[in-house]
C-alpha cells in the first residue's frame, strides 16, 4: 500500500507448518511436509490458497500464468522489494490488528471515508500504547 509518501510498502507474514508435540503420527507428519516442501507441491498449494510461492524464485513465469491473481506479480515484487516489512511483534498485536479488520469493514459499508477510519485506528492504537506502556512502567517498579 502506499504511504503518505507515496512509497509502496508491503508486510510480509507466513503460514507456518509444524508438527506439534506429542503428535500421534509425528513420523507421517513429517513426510506430508516434506512432500508439500517441493517446489512443484508447494506452488499446487499456493494457487489454490491464492497466495504466492515463498520460493525466491515465485516470479516464474510458468507459476505467475497458472496463479488465479491476475496481480499476483505486484505482490511477489513487494515482497521482494527493501520496503517489505514484518508485522511487528508487539504486546497489541492482536490490538491493531483487529482495529485495522474493523476499520476496513467500516469503509466498504460505506460507514466512513478511508482516512476517517485510519485516523480511527491510529488513535486507538496510540491510545492502547500508551496504557500498555503505562502498565509496563508500573510492573517494573
Amino acid at each position: 500500500m502506499p504511504t503518505k509518501n507515496g512509497k509502496a510498502i508491503t508486510i510480509v507474514d507466513t503460514d507456518c507448518i509444524l508438527i506439534p508435540k506429542g503428535s500421534k503420527h509425528p513420523k507421517e507428519a513429517f513426510e506430508f511436509i516434506s512432500w508439500l516442501m517441493k517446489p512443484e507441491n508447494l506452488e499446487e498449494l499456493c494457487i489454490a490458497q491464492g497466495k504466492f510461492s515463498p520460493l525466491i524464485y515465485s516470479d516464474r513465469e510458468d507459476f505467475v500464468s497458472k496463479h488465479p491473481h491476475p496481480y499476483i506479480k505486484v505482490f511477489i515484487n513487494l515482497a521482494k522489494s527493501k520496503d517489505a516489512t514484518f508485522f511487528p511483534q508487539a504486546t497489541f498485536y492482536e490490538f491493531y490488528r483487529r482495529e485495522l479488520k474493523r476499520a476496513f469493514e467500516t469503509v466498504i459499508r460505506l460507514n466512513k471515508k478511508p482516512k476517517e477510519a485510519l485516523e480511527l485506528v491510529q488513535f486507538n492504537v496510540e491510545t492502547e500504547l500508551k496504557r500498555q506502556l503505562k502498565y509496563e512502567d508500573l510492573r517494573s517498579k
